[in-house]
């Protein structure tokens, strides 16, 4: 729904939207998470926290960024297609970084998804 919704409005309000909907979710879900988990934080260092300070905060931010931007580029159904290259990705950073197999069945399955993109994309006529 909110992909839908944010197709709807102005370009240059992206990240002060984005920036309203983290922070709506965070009040909500960071007193659930200490209710529900009560997590110690006996040993977090000062490095670990500002750690997950910039990969919550900035990271997310800048993909929640790009996100609606190609939502307003190409609209909320072909960015909902986004979701699909996350396993390429995935296969593509493991097998290059952390030197991981690749089998035949995940190359299969990688192009079964980019194939299916493609035809997905041609217009109709």
């Amino acid at each position: 729904m909110t992909k839908l919704l944010m197709q709807y409005l102005p370009a240059e309000g992206t990240v002060v939207t984005m920036r309203n909907v983290l922070c709506i979710a965070a009040v909500i879900l960071i007193p659930i998470t200490l209710i529900l988990e009560q997590p110690t934080f006996s040993t977090l260092g000062t490095r670990d926290i500002v750690d997950l300070f910039i990969l919550g905060a900035f990271q997310t931010g800048i993909v929640y960024w790009f996100y609606n931007l190609l939502v307003h580029m190409e609209g909320a159904v072909f960015a909902s297609f986004s979701n699909y290259f996350i396993p390429l990705v995935g296969v593509l950073l493991g097998s290059l970084i952390l030197e991981e197999s690749v089998s035949i069945y995940m190359i299969t399955g990688l192009f079964i998804i980019i194939f299916s993109t493609i035809i997905s994309r041609k217009t109709k006529t």
